[in-house]
C-alpha cells in the first residue's frame, strides 16, 4: 500500500513539474477517464490482462493545462497495476473542447494525435 501511495505521489510532483501553464477550465477527471478508457488500445490492454493484474488510472491533476502551447486539457497516466507495482503504459491528454481529440505522449515527451501514435506503433 505504501508503495502505491509513494508511486501515485511521485506521479503526481512530476507531471506538476512538467505541467504548462494552466488553463481556466478543463474536463473533469472522470470525463477524461471515460474518454481514455473508450481508445481502442486501452480497451485491448483491458481485455489482454489476467487476474490479477489490472489497468489503474493515475491520480488526477489539480486543474487542467496547456499542452503543446495551444489545447487546455487533462493529462492521464495509464498504469498496469501489478498489485505490488504499477507500470506506467502510456500517457494520454484529453482536450476541453467537447468531444475533444485525445493524444498520447510520444517517446519526445510530445503529446500527438492517436493516429500518429498508432502509425509510430506499426513500425
Amino acid at each position: 500500500m505504501r508503495a502505491r501511495l509513494a508511486a501515485g505521489l511521485l506521479v503526481a510532483v512530476v507531471a506538476a513539474a512538467h505541467a504548462g501553464p494552466r488553463c481556466a477550465a478543463g474536463p473533469s477527471y472522470t470525463s477524461t477517464v471515460r474518454q481514455v478508457e473508450r481508445v481502442a488500445e486501452v480497451r485491448a490492454l483491458v481485455a489482454s490482462l489476467k487476474a490479477p493484474l489490472r489497468v489503474a488510472f493515475g491520480p488526477p491533476e489539480d486543474s487542467p493545462v496547456v499542452a503543446a502551447g495551444r489545447a487546455c486539457g487533462r493529462s492521464l497516466a495509464v498504469y498496469v497495476d501489478h498489485g505490488d507495482r504499477l507500470e506506467m503504459w502510456h500517457v494520454f491528454f484529453v482536450d476541453a473542447r467537447p468531444r475533444g481529440e485525445v493524444r498520447v505522449m510520444d517517446l519526445d515527451g510530445d503529446f500527438v494525435p492517436l493516429a500518429t501514435w498508432r502509425r509510430a506503433a506499426r513500425r
